[in-house]
């Protein structure tokens, strides 16, 4: 976009930490099989796209300098900068299978195919308190119950446990009754109002006092900002942005995705943020 308004007068520069950007969407279904994550060289695409690419662990922003910290304590310049560093997924609920990457899709595939084959009775997907973005974990429910229905061991238990008032509640009424006549539809047990504290012994225990019996349970992380040096955050480490995606205090400085402080965590939202900064 920057490139159409002002193809000669503009350097653009993509830096990461790391060389190929990976297609997480697909990530909830490699484990079923539905597919599987890509992954694609940043040289190229930013190359395609008119730009340049430098990898790079950002640590730190010099607003008044208008200088990017780096971990090799290099620096690099800019006249505009937009942050996009996403958020850090840590482990919520002790004892359960953290789902936040692919090693953890292959454990969940090692995991049902124990369940296919008598050694797992009941699998619990746990939705803890301060997970943005819900919807992998109910994905996950329902092809659990679909791949298990398929190999014929449909009798295998599964439940869904949320801290949530009902299931997807970010996405409305109509969207969340739907979810819940789909689980219910799926055979598929459904406990709200109750936010997944640790999974010991077969027992995934539940503020403010329950317990949900299980094998094993599978659980979304929690999500905390990037916490760079030199940029505002709140509390938990989110960048805190305006209407424009414009880093609070800061004239030259933008960020968008999981950094920020818009609750919810999700790539085509990011997208939208870039878009508006």
């Amino acid at each position: 976009a920057l490139r159409a308004l002002a193809p000669e007068a503009l350097e653009v520069e993509l830096v990461a930490p790391e060389r190929d950007f990976t297609y997480r969407p697909m990530l909830v279904a490699e484990p079923f099989g539905h597919g599987s994550v890509r992954t694609f060289p940043l040289q190229r695409l930013t190359e395609a796209a008119g730009a340049s690419f430098r990898e790079a662990i950002v640590t730190g922003v010099d607003a008044e300098e208008r200088l990017v910290c780096t971990a090799s304590s290099d620096t690099i310049s800019y006249d505009e900068l937009l942050l996009a560093p996403g958020a850090v997924p840590v482990t919520a609920v002790p004892g359960a299978l953290c789902f936040r990457g692919p090693a953890e899709a292959r454990d969940l595939e090692r995991l049902l195919e124990d369940a296919e084959r008598g050694r797992v009775d009941r699998i619990v997907f746990a939705v803890p308190a301060g997970a943005a973005w819900a919807l992998p974990l109910y994905e996950l429910a329902l092809l659990a119950r679909a791949r298990l229905v398929d190999e014929g061991s449909a009798d295998v238990g599964i439940a869904v446990v949320t801290a949530e008032h009902s299931p997807l509640q970010l996405f409305g009424t109509t969207a969340s009754d739907a979810v819940a006549e789909l689980l219910e539809a799926r055979g598929i047990e459904l406990f709200t109002d109750a936010t997944p504290l640790r999974f010991h012994d077969g027992v995934l225990t539940t503020a403010p006092s329950g317990a949900v019996d299980a094998d094993v349970a599978v659980a979304l992380p929690r999500l905390e900002g990037p916490r760079l040096r030199g940029v505002p955050h709140d509390s938990q480490g989110f960048i805190p942005t305006d209407g424009h995606c414009q880093v609070a205090g800061e004239v030259d400085v933008w960020a968008a995705g999981d950094a920020t402080t818009f609750p919810l965590k999700q790539g085509g939202i990011a997208a939208q943020q870039a878009d508006a900064a």
